[in-house]
């Protein structure tokens, strides 16, 4: 299925929606695990060269990776609310634009013997959000969520 992601006009926030074919349980770990966000965080063709998650409210997570070209990118944040294995709310910070911190919220439901995702990323401005937009979030996010879904397959059979 794929990834849908809607922005309400004028708004400060992005919607996500997506679908996978695996139980709540395996998407709520491929989603905070380090050994799981490794395999499948960030676009095709970059490289996670650094994983840090101290899953707790309060605790911070943080990741490095590298694009084909050579060069890296470090995001990070701090957990705010966590609620295994169906919500998660933290911020998520690129160090390139440190002053602009997007709060996110991750909703995981059953469906039958799968899972849908919910997102919610909420920015502190319109410019934030459109220099976000402009560098491709999206398409990354749906690329994100496509490797995502591929990992969950892949590792169907150790789960």
């Amino acid at each position: 299925m794929p990834t849908e992601v809607t922005i309400p006009e004028g708004g400060l926030e992005l919607n996500v929606a997506r679908q996978f074919d695996h139980p709540i349980e395996r998407v709520w770990r491929a989603y905070t695990e380090p050994a799981h966000l490794r395999e499948w965080w960030g676009p095709r063709g970059y490289e996670v060269t650094e994983v840090e998650v101290d899953l707790r409210p309060g605790g911070s997570w943080r990741m490095v990776h590298r694009a084909p070209d050579g060069n890296s990118y470090a995001f990070h944040g701090e957990y705010l609310e966590i609620e295994p294995p169906r919500r998660l709310v933290q911020t998520f910070i690129f160090d390139g634009s440190p002053n602009d911190v997007v709060h996110e919220t991750m909703v995981l439901e059953p469906l039958g013997t799968g899972t849908m995702l919910r997102g919610l990323s909420r920015f502190p401005s319109r410019e934030s959000m459109e220099e976000s937009l402009a560098a491709g979030m999206v398409d990354g996010m749906r690329e994100t969520y496509d490797r995502l879904d591929e990992h969950l397959a892949a590792t169907r059979e150790r789960a």
